[in-house]
C-alpha cells in the first residue's frame, strides 16, 4: 500500500504530457490488441492496416488531452467514426471514452454538454452504419457516454471541492499570520517606543542610559526572532522553514520584563495546578497576555499591572488588569486590531472574552479558554 502511495504521488508530480502519454500507449494496446484478436479469431473482418492507422488516431492524441481537450476531442471522435462505419473488427473505444471524460471534467457545462450529446449521437450513427446492427447494439454508446460523462462530473466537483478547500485554507492561514505579526510588531514597537522616550528624558548617569538603550536592543533581538519564525512560513516549498517553537505561558517571564523595563510594574500570579497546555490554549494565552499588557502600556499611563493565570479541571482563565486611567473616551483601545485578535483567538479555542473597564479604574481583560476542545 506504501508503494502504491508512493506511485500515485509520483504520478502526480510528473508532467502531465509524460503521465498521459503512458496512458495513451496503454491505450494502443488495448484498442489496437483487441481489434487484431476479434479479427483473427472470430468472424469478423481482419484488422488492416487503414484499421491500425485509424486506431492510433484515436488514442495517441490523448496524450495531449489535458492541454486541449476539445481538439483531442474533435481528433479521436473523427477517427473513431471513420473506424465505426469502415469494415473493420468491432472497436473498444477506449479512447473516445477518456476524450469525453476529459471534456466534461475540464470544460464548463456550456461546451460540455454539447459535446456530450454529439459524442452519443455519433456512436449512435456509427452503430447504425454497421449494417447488421439491432437494438442491443445503441445501449453500449448510450451507457458509455453517460458513464464518461458523470465520470466527468464527478471529477470537475471534487477539483472544485479541493480548490475551494485550499483558498479557505491560505485565507485561515493568512488570517493567523496577520494576528501573529500585528502581536509581534505591536508589541515589540510599543515597548520600544516607551523605552526610548524614558531613555531621551532620563536625567542620571550614564548607566541608566545605557540600561534604557540596552532594554531597547533586547525588545528588538525579540521581535526579530519572532518575526523570522513568522516570516519562516512564507518562504517557498524549496526552502527550509523555521522550526522554532511558537511561545506559550512559559515565556511569560521574558514578556513580562520587557513591559517592565517600559516603565510598568507587573506582577504576575498562577493559581491552580499548571499543566502543559494544549498547543493552541498555549500561545493564545500568551498572546492575550501580550496584547493586554502592550494596551497597558500605550493607554494606562503611570499604572501597575497584575497578569493572573488560573489552571482550573476544564479551562484556564487569563487575565490581565491594570489600575491606570483606563481607555480614553473616544479612543480605540477596545475595538483595534489588536483586541479584535484576542476575541478571533478566543472563539476559535470555543471560549469566552471580557474587556473593559475594571471596577474601581483602569482597564480588564479577562479570557476564559477551554481546555477540553483543544485537545
Amino acid at each position: 500500500m506504501a508503494r502504491l502511495r508512493d506511485l500515485a504521488d509520483r504520478l502526480r508530480a510528473a508532467d502531465p504530457t509524460v503521465v498521459d502519454g503512458l496512458l495513451a500507449a496503454v491505450l494502443v494496446v488495448v484498442e489496437v490488441g483487441g481489434a487484431f484478436l476479434i479479427g483473427h479469431y472470430t468472424d469478423e473482418p481482419p484488422l488492416t492496416p487503414l484499421g491500425v492507422a485509424l486506431l492510433l488516431a484515436g488514442t495517441v492524441p490523448v496524450t495531449w488531452r489535458r492541454r486541449a481537450p476539445v481538439v483531442v476531442w474533435a481528433v479521436v471522435g473523427a477517427a473513431t467514426g471513420a473506424y465505426g462505419v469502415a469494415s473493420l473488427p468491432d472497436p473498444v473505444f477506449v479512447g473516445a471514452f477518456v476524450s469525453l471524460y476529459t471534456v466534461v471534467a475540464r470544460c464548463p457545462p456550456r461546451v460540455s454538454v454539447p459535446i456530450g450529446v454529439a459524442t452519443a449521437a455519433l456512436w449512435l450513427f456509427a452503430t447504425a452504419m454497421s449494417g447488421d446492427s439491432d437494438l442491443n447494439d445503441y445501449y453500449p454508446a448510450v451507457v458509455l457516454a453517460s458513464l464518461a460523462g458523470a465520470l466527468g462530473v464527478l471529477a470537475r466537483t471534487l477539483q472544485r471541492s479541493r480548490e475551494e478547500e485550499g483558498r479557505r485554507a491560505v485565507a485561515e492561514e493568512r488570517a493567523r499570520l496577520a494576528r501573529e505579526l500585528h502581536d509581534v510588531v505591536a508589541h515589540a514597537v510599543s515597548m520600544v517606543v516607551v523605552q526610548a522616550e524614558a531613555g531621551a528624558a532620563a536625567a542620571g548617569p550614564p548607566e541608566r542610559l545605557e540600561e534604557a538603550f540596552d532594554a531597547i536592543a533586547d525588545t528588538g533581538r525579540t521581535a526579530l526572532a519572532e518575526l523570522r519564525r513568522l516570516l519562516g512560513v512564507l518562504r517557498s516549498p524549496g526552502e527550509a522553514a523555521s522550526r522554532q517553537p511558537q511561545p506559550g505561558v512559559a515565556q511569560l517571564e521574558p514578556l513580562v520584563e520587557s513591559v517592565r523595563r517600559a516603565g510598568l510594574p507587573v506582577e504576575v500570579r498562577v493559581e491552580g495546578n499548571g499543566r502543559p497546555l494544549p498547543p493552541g490554549v498555549d500561545l493564545s494565552a500568551y498572546r492575550i497576555v501580550q496584547e493586554a499588557l502592550t494596551n497597558s502600556v500605550k493607554h494606562a499611563g503611570p499604572a501597575r499591572a497584575c497578569v493572573l493565570l488560573r489552571y482550573g479541571e476544564r479551562e484556564l482563565e487569563v487575565e490581565v488588569v491594570d489600575d491606570g486611567r483606563g481607555p480614553r473616551p473616544g479612543g480605540t483601545a477596545a475595538g483595534g486590531h489588536g483586541l479584535a485578535g484576542m476575541r478571533e483567538r478566543t472563539a476559535l479555542l470555543g471560549g469566552e472574552l471580557d474587556v473593559g473597564p475594571a471596577p474601581g479604574g483602569g482597564f480588564a481583560v479577562r479570557a476564559r479558554l477551554p481546555l477540553e476542545l483543544s485537545r
